[in-house]
């Protein structure tokens, strides 16, 4: 009788009210239902997708910072204080751990993570979970919604990766000027120090480069060994000087002029044990550097004194430049006239 009642009171109020208050309140509930049923089912379909994307995110996040732990213990403590609050009740045990490994990336990215994984972890989940919805509700529930959340999670994703790139490149810049400074630095402290010094070791060099090549059959390419001699005597010449000497000698670059010079070495053991400098061979020049005239280098015995015969070919004139204080740098290279 009652719900009779009711009916029949509805029915006198609508024609009083000509049915257009209960009609759009009826709308509105229908509405309201209908909004509601769409976001229950948009949550069923990607609440396993997120929550695998949040956990990949954390295990990757956790492996970038050296595996961290207080991130999971932070986690835990916002478990302990959801679980106290009775919200796992509310949300399920999906989102509620959706939401506790939110925490944890959160607390890895913002301490451990290069800002760009931000935008790669952010897009690598909102593109999975739009990808799964996509798929799952075949574009029938939130199209729009969908359709914007897959492009932002691509956007966020590439933009993430050309960010890293170009940190990766402003990393590997930064290293190479750094290593570049540092044997900038290195080189002077090896490099010979006098001119005399300077001489013994293009001399010695010359000296071993020509023993391999003895060592080799006549007309075989030349051996490692033997490249590395005569790169080794290139190291003392600036690229300038190189360049000179690669011209004067004919060779294609520095080494190969250096070898070209080696087979002029006669004897390789007189060569390098009896040259020497002369004291008037050595001059200074007005911008401080100096000339050695090394095409007037003697080779007399240390035993006996007495001169002889040329084991091998003068090198030219040197024009050397301090370097930092400390060892010497050839600059200039000129060949010994004929």
């Amino acid at each position: 009788m009652c719900e009779q009642a009711v009916r029949a009171v509805r029915r006198v109020m609508m024609v009083i009210m000509g049915g257009g208050v209960f009609e759009r309140a009826e709308l509105a509930v229908a509405r309201q239902r209908a909004r509601a049923e769409k976001v229950r089912v948009l949550a069923q379909a990607v609440r396993l997708p997120v929550l695998a994307g949040v956990a990949l995110v954390a295990l990757f996040s956790s492996a970038l910072s050296g595996w961290a732990w207080w991130p999971w213990a932070a986690g835990a403590g916002v478990l302990i204080l959801l679980a106290l609050l009775r919200i796992p009740a509310r949300l399920g045990p999906s989102w509620t751990a959706t939401v506790v490994l939110v925490i944890v990336d959160a607390a890895f990215v913002v301490w451990y993570v290069d800002p760009w994984w931000w935008a790669v972890l952010a897009g690598v989940v909102l593109t999975a979970a739009a990808a799964a919805a996509a798929v799952r509700l075949r574009l029938q529930v939130r199209r729009r919604e969908t359709l914007g959340a897959l492009a932002l999670g691509v956007v966020l994703l590439a933009g993430g990766v050309a960010g890293l790139l170009v940190d990766a490149a402003a990393e590997r810049a930064a290293a190479e000027r750094d290593l570049q400074a540092s044997h900038d630095a290195a080189v002077p402290r090896i490099l010979p120090r006098t001119p005399n010094d300077m001489v013994i070791f293009v001399v010695e060099r010359l000296t071993y480069t020509r023993q391999e090549q003895l060592k080799r059959p006549p007309g075989s390419a030349p051996t490692a060994a033997e490249r590395n001699w005569a790169a080794d005597a290139c190291f003392v010449l600036a690229p300038a000087a190189q360049r000179e000497l690669a011209a004067a000698y004919g060779g294609p670059d520095c080494p190969g002029a250096v070898e070209a010079l080696a087979q002029q070495v006669r004897d390789p053991l007189d060569y390098a044990n009896n040259v020497w400098v002369p004291g008037e061979a050595t001059s200074q020049l007005p911008d401080g550097s100096t000339r050695v005239d090394a095409c007037r280098l003697d080779f007399g015995s240390i035993t006996d004194d007495t001169p002889t015969s040329d084991p091998g070919p003068q090198l030219g004139v040197l024009t050397l430049q301090q370097q930092q204080g400390q060892g010497q740098l050839v600059t200039r290279f000129e060949r010994c006239p004929s």
